[in-house]
């Protein structure tokens, strides 16, 4: 989710599969690598809608500039 998260802010969208060589992809995550996991939510074990999860950069946890966490969201 990190790369995911450096990739997104970068404009790549993956939503499929992009249209960049994998060693382009793999430059542009490195060049972004402090994001963190803030917390995440999980749907009751028994109806498992899937979790969401909150990320920032470390530099954005800092500045408290909360309007810049995303949300990824992974159904099960």
């Amino acid at each position: 989710m990190r790369r995911s998260c450096a990739l997104v802010t970068q404009g790549v969208y993956l939503g499929r599969p992009p249209d960049i060589p994998t060693a382009e992809l793999d430059r542009m995550a490195a060049s972004d690598p402090n994001w963190r996991l803030l917390f995440q939510f999980a749907s009751d074990d028994d109806i498992d809608l899937g979790k969401v999860y909150f990320w920032m950069r470390e530099q954005d946890i800092a500045a408290r500039a909360w309007d810049r966490a995303w949300l990824q969201l992974q159904c099960g």
